[in-house]
């Protein structure tokens, strides 16, 4: 438990000091070599400066500090690795709508996105919530690793998970205080993935979506092709709309 705590402390000190050189930064371009020169040929993680330890807070704390400064920094990175958007489409719009409201009218989507899953220090890894994202949102800009495919179902639930998101952003003010409410449900859910109350709440709207889909477009499909259990969640959901 110690040894994690360093590990955890250290990694705190090294996102401090990134956001630092990040502000002193004198332009975009050298914000673009920082980080973009420094990648990793083997993972594609960003590496960071090796910096000494330094003492740090009660974990809790810890966690939600880190998560008020690595977020926004995050955000900064994702937006200049993947500068081009689109909006969501009509028929996305339409479907999302009545759980989302003028949400959906609001967001940029980035598709095939290069995410951010990895920090690199001193040869060792920091892996961002224990799993490769499929999708990763900052408040009003959603970044999705698969191509965009029109009146694809499992791609729009997907939305569904990702404005849950976007909506917990907006409701906590921005993305530096969704950043402190992340990582503290990350450090309470005991530092993983699927126990951060803030995801089991996307999922929950993503079964939720789901299954008003269902009472739209029906399930299972009268004709094509279809999930048998889609999620195990007893749903025949059709592969297209």
């Amino acid at each position: 438990m110690i040894a994690n705590l360093r590990k955890f402390y250290k990694f705190c000190s090294i996102v401090l000091v990134t956001a630092l050189v990040i502000a002193i930064a004198l332009s975009p371009h050298s914000l673009h070599d920082l980080f973009f020169t420094k990648k990793s040929a083997l993972t594609g993680a960003i590496q960071l400066p090796q910096i000494p330890e330094i003492a740090a807070p009660t974990p809790e704390l810890a966690w939600s500090e880190t998560g008020a400064t690595m977020l926004p920094l995050a955000a900064q990175i994702m937006a200049l690795r993947n500068p081009q958007g689109v909006p969501l489409d009509a028929a996305q719009k339409g479907y999302l709508r009545p759980l989302f409201g003028d949400l959906v009218d609001r967001v940029t989507v980035v598709y095939q996105a290069q995410l951010l899953d990895r920090w690199s220090q001193g040869g060792k890894e920091t892996h961002i919530g224990g799993v490769d994202s499929s999708a990763q949102t900052y408040c009003d800009r959603i970044y999705i690793r698969a191509p965009y495919r029109a009146r694809d179902t499992d791609r729009l639930v997907l939305l569904a998970h990702e404005l849950t998101h976007a909506q917990q952003c907006r409701q906590a003010g921005g993305i530096g205080k969704f950043g402190e409410r992340y990582f503290i449900g990350y450090y309470r859910g005991g530092q993983t993935y699927q126990n951060n109350p803030l995801e089991k709440s996307a999922r929950a709207m993503e079964e939720r979506f789901t299954h008003q889909l269902c009472n739209t477009i029906g399930c299972p499909p009268r004709s094509g092709r279809y999930y048998v259990n889609y999620k195990g969640w007893g749903i025949k959901l059709p592969v297209n709309l």
